[in-house]
């Protein structure tokens, strides 16, 4: 498989949407919502995104993102996206804001689907991609920044 970058960005929440549910106390699985935007530009994919995302956290501290939204181009085209995956944290905060979160930086991996309409954008419709996140969680508003990866398949490229 040869990974081909697809585009890089951000992820800005909208923290004035954001609520959460602790079902089983603090230290169990937590629920949660949020909206907000943000900005990609690569060499074929460039504009601005709304998303929701509704993650999940286990019990372990490892978050479940589970994101969908518009990618809106640059020259008017608007395109579906979802993904979902993994984060953690990787560096321990020096002062605990929450006691759920005490991570000031979390790093993410997921796999990314899109779809069109548009017939210049159609190509997207048989995209599958990895993105990797550096996440900032108390950020004013929480920050992720983002690179997306086409995978291409090289299995069947190498028998075409």
């Amino acid at each position: 498989m040869k990974l081909v970058p697809l585009f890089e960005g951000e992820l800005i929440y909208d923290e004035s949407t954001e609520t959460g549910i602790a079902a089983y106390g603090e230290s169990g699985d937590i629920a949660s919502y949020a909206q907000g935007g943000g900005h990609v530009s690569g060499t074929r994919l460039t504009g601005n995104l709304r998303w929701t995302n509704h993650p999940r956290r286990r019990a372990d501290g490892v978050a479940l993102p589970y994101f969908h939204g518009v990618l809106s181009t640059d020259d008017g085209a608007e395109i579906l996206f979802s993904f979902r995956g993994y984060n953690w944290g990787v560096v321990k905060a020096a002062k605990t804001h929450h006691p759920l979160q005490p991570f000031e930086r979390r790093a993410g991996l997921a796999a990314l689907t899109l779809a069109a309409g548009d017939e210049r954008y159609r190509w997207v419709n048989r995209v599958f991609a990895m993105l990797e996140a550096d996440i900032v969680p108390y950020a004013a508003p929480e920050l992720w920044r983002i690179r997306a990866f086409e995978c291409v398949n090289d299995l069947i490229q190498a028998q075409a």
